[in-house]
């Protein structure tokens, strides 16, 4: 990895626990088999980079901002290790070649970011939508531990919108 204004100098670890806040809105979570979980819609990026924080450089996770923004708001947790484990992600489109897409976790302090800012990125860079559409099911598939769960008054309104 080339260093560079976004780069911190380190690296994300595969141990490292990273976390993503999620504006407690309906499209960003569903119930399945009775149970809360995140939406690929939680982690859309209009650069195509979801941003996470590092745990070990947050002041007071999960509680603090951040990697909380505000109290409309959940935290998950996921794994560095888990989305790199993964492998490439594949996309074919018409009769191109397949491109893999290397995903990976790196530091990002770019725009006066906190410390504690990190995306998940390709190589090469996605250039249309269907493999980070891929790339959004692989995180929230990932995203299965809540650091702050939504209150229960949010995950009943959800359920009786999703009936």
């Amino acid at each position: 990895m080339s260093t560079d204004e976004t780069d911190t100098g380190d690296r994300v670890e595969d141990e490292e626990t990273l976390y993503r806040s999620i504006r407690l809105q309906s499209q960003n979570f569903k119930i399945d088999a009775g149970r809360l979980i995140v939406s690929p819609v939680a982690f859309a990026d209009r650069q195509k980079q979801p941003s996470l924080y590092r745990h070990h450089l947050c002041d007071n996770p999960p509680t603090s901002d951040p990697p909380r923004k505000g109290p409309d708001q959940s935290v998950v947790s996921l794994i560095a290790g888990d989305i790199r484990q993964e492998g490439p992600i594949e996309h074919k489109s018409g009769k191109e070649e397949t491109v893999k897409y290397i995903v990976d976790v790196k530091p990002d302090t770019s725009g006066d970011q906190h410390r504690a800012h990190a995306i998940v990125f390709a190589t090469p860079d996605f250039t249309n939508s269907r493999p980070f559409e891929k790339l959004t099911i692989r995180l929230a598939r990932l995203a299965h531990t809540w650091a702050i769960c939504p209150e229960d008054n949010f995950i009943e309104q959800l359920r009786r919108e999703q009936r």
